[in-house]
């Protein structure tokens, strides 16, 4: 008498191995594909790096805004906020050529549409889907 398994106990463990073995072969080789490096695949990423209210006019400013995703900014405006109440928008269509490049900067000109910009108040960008930016004023 031979001793073993059957062959029915043998053909469901080779299956089972086989699905397993696929299933760590997928999530494996969907961590390498998932994002190219260095592209952003949602949403538009930008910076804040500098706001100068402008002079004798503190209604307005000129943000410094800085693409630092993947992807160009079109078409596109995001509300500032200041102690929660809507400042201002930035729109990117006033960006040069209308439209923000990746690693492009552009100076954008926004209008307060309350008292005006203040220098050393906080100001914060709510974009839904990308992170909050927070940003400051000075005077020219």
């Amino acid at each position: 008498m031979r001793k073993g398994i059957s062959p029915v106990i043998a053909t469901v463990l080779l299956i089972a191995i086989s699905i397993i073995s696929a299933i760590g072969v997928w999530y494996w080789a969907a961590q390498l594909v998932d994002k190219p490096t260095g592209v952003e695949t949602e949403g538009q990423v930008f910076t804040v790096t500098n706001c100068e209210i402008h002079l004798g006019n503190p209604e307005n400013a000129t943000l410094t805004v800085r693409n630092t995703g993947g992807l160009m900014i079109t078409d596109s405006s995001v509300s500032v906020y200041e102690n929660g109440d809507h400042a201002t928008d930035i729109n990117f269509t006033k960006a040069p050529d209308g439209v923000l490049e990746p690693d492009e900067v552009a100076l954008i000109d926004v209008e307060h549409v309350g008292e005006g910009f203040e220098e050393e108040v906080e100001y914060t960008v709510i974009d839904p889907g990308s992170p909050i930016r927070r940003f400051r004023c000075s005077t020219e």
